[in-house]
């Protein structure tokens, strides 16, 4: 039984998915909140940061999953980034997810979205926008709640979650039938 528990950074709110033998077992948001206000690029401090590690760690210990995987920065983000800010945020956010894991003896991979849409979607250019339906063509259940309308950022950084779940479960079982992993690139 593989279990991936996976993760979507973001200053204001990680998507999260829990995938077990390629199903969609589990999925919401991390929104750590304190003082009534969620974080940003301007606000995220320790303290957010260490409510962000306490509902990672809720999540490991529940899910008791064998890999965590978190998705690392796509290129457009790289360069669209609001200055060093936007990119030191999420290397804090993903640095804490990381260390959650690790501390709780789970491996860590980590993935592009690029690679999971190729994996799952079956090629790298699929919009961030357009992953639930993708998703859905292929039979797994995600949060849509204007579907399809633009939907909300909470439900797209949910879809990223799933898709970097499954295509991080895709790779996996590849791997162990010794079959080659194509790129996608």
């Amino acid at each position: 039984m593989l279990t991936i528990l996976a993760f979507d950074p973001s200053t204001k709110r990680t998507g999260a998915a829990v995938i077990r033998d390629g199903q969609v077992l589990h999925t919401g948001a991390l929104v750590p909140v304190i003082g009534g206000k969620t974080a940003d690029l301007d606000n995220i401090r320790a303290d957010r940061l260490r409510q962000l590690q306490d509902m990672a760690d809720a999540l490991i210990f529940a899910w008791e999953p064998s890999i965590v995987a978190i998705e690392t920065s796509e290129k457009w983000q790289r360069d669209k980034a609001d200055g060093y800010k936007a990119v030191e945020a999420l290397a804090q956010v993903r640095g804490v997810l990381m260390v959650a894991a690790h501390w709780s003896g789970v491996r860590v991979i980590l993935m592009d979205a690029q690679r999971a849409r190729y994996l799952v979607c079956g090629h790298a250019r699929v919009p961030k926008t357009d992953v639930p339906h993708y998703l859905r063509q292929r039979g797994h259940t995600v949060p849509m709640c204007c579907y399809p309308h633009k939907p909300p950022e909470d439900d797209l950084d949910i879809a990223d979650a799933v898709c970097l779940g499954l295509g991080v479960y895709h790779e996996q079982v590849l791997l162990q039938a010794g079959q080659e992993v194509k790129s996608g690139r």
